[in-house]
């Protein structure tokens, strides 16, 4: 009998516990008391109304902030008065309840911004009951996976480490969001808004009609963008090689991007000159055979003020400028300034500061 009570009181101890845990998230400060002789039946609907008053707050929030947004319009974004020909009075009550519903603050505004887009004609009639189920079905954070995804769909973004070009293909993938990120994949699919490559026609116009444009830029996420043209590295073995990546992270404080080859693999036929800015050489090519030889001498030839070489005095440098500026570097300290150099050289974006404080 007597471990029967203690497993009992065990329980009921559980059970407060529990139960305060549930108070203090919805900030309910009072004292709990609820082992009384009275039991726990008062307290639990003191705590219910004190849960419908907290939930009525955060609905009266996101309202106040879903018609602070709605107001603030521009000229051109001139709110029609409901059942005009775009925002009929469903669709308003639609986006109202929807709203009033919601469990996450962040969304209020984007409820405001469709409201607009909706009025405005920039939502297509056939599209306007899918986009507001959508918003709704929605977590927040699964929606800044499509306005990332839509990001990088227009703009060459730089990924917060490692060198490519963050695209809304790679966006929308398990790698990049992880197993719960992830997740909202499916629903998105389902939804026609993604396909194979990234957001497809109907998910851009849906991230348009949610978000201002000024939040659809790459800065506005807190990314990057790369400089418009690549930079290409090209090495003569192993030693030089290893130099590739030192400069890779070099030009990318410059945010622009790199490729690398070495230079039996360097091909002047089919080098697009539309999308690169130049060739950097790094490091000694004085043991390079003739073909890889007369293949650098066929790109400085025809393109000599894309050219650049970098590397330590004596280890292979042309001794002339006929085959382009040459740079010499002396240790590891010099590599930041020799990239700044080179960039400057092949006509990049330099920032003003940073190339003062290397002059």
């Amino acid at each position: 009998m007597g471990n029967l009570l203690n497993e009992k009181d065990v329980e009921n101890k559980t059970s407060g516990l529990a139960i305060q845990r549930v108070a203090r998230t919805l900030g309910y400060a009072k004292p709990l008391t609820v082992f009384d002789p009275t039991g726990i039946s008062s307290f639990l609907f003191e705590l219910t109304a004190h849960a419908v008053k907290h939930r009525r707050e955060v609905r009266d929030r996101q309202m106040e902030e879903y018609y602070q947004e709605l107001l603030n319009s521009e000229d051109n974004e001139f709110i029609q008065l409901p059942d005009s020909a775009n925002l009929s009075e469903l669709d308003f009550v639609a986006l109202l309840g929807a709203c009033s519903s919601e469990l996450e603050l962040e969304k209020a505004k984007l409820y405001a911004r469709l409201t607009k887009s909706i009025a405005n004609g920039m939502v297509k009639k056939e599209y306007k009951r899918h986009f507001i189920l959508t918003l709704s079905a929605s977590a927040f954070e699964d929606l800044e996976v499509l306005r990332l995804a839509y990001v990088c769909g227009k703009q060459n973004v730089m990924p917060k480490v490692n060198n490519f070009r963050l695209s809304a293909s790679k966006v929308l993938k398990l790698d990049f969001l992880g197993p719960i990120g992830s997740i909202c994949l499916d629903a998105f699919a389902k939804g026609k808004l993604i396909e194979a490559d990234g957001l497809s026609s109907i998910g851009r116009e849906f991230v348009q009609a949610i978000y201002e444009k000024d939040q659809l830029t790459a800065a506005s996420l807190g990314y990057e963008v790369w400089q418009e043209k690549r930079i290409n590295l090209c090495y003569a073995d192993n030693s030089s090689a290893k130099l590739v990546g030192a400069f890779e992270a070099e030009f990318r404080k410059l945010r622009i991007l790199c490729t690398n080859c070495s230079a039996s693999a360097l091909d002047v036929e089919k080098f697009n000159l539309g999308t690169t800015s130049g060739t950097v050489f790094i490091g000694g090519f004085q043991g390079v055979d003739y073909r890889a030889q007369q293949k650098i001498i066929s790109w400085c030839d025809k393109h000599l003020y894309q050219s650049v070489w970098v590397g330590f005095e004596g280890a292979g440098m042309p001794n002339n400028t006929s085959y382009g500026k040459a740079i010499k570097i002396t240790d590891a300290s010099t590599l930041e300034s020799a990239a700044i150099e080179a960039a400057k050289q092949l006509k990049y974006v330099v920032p003003e500061t940073l190339s003062a404080n290397r002059e």
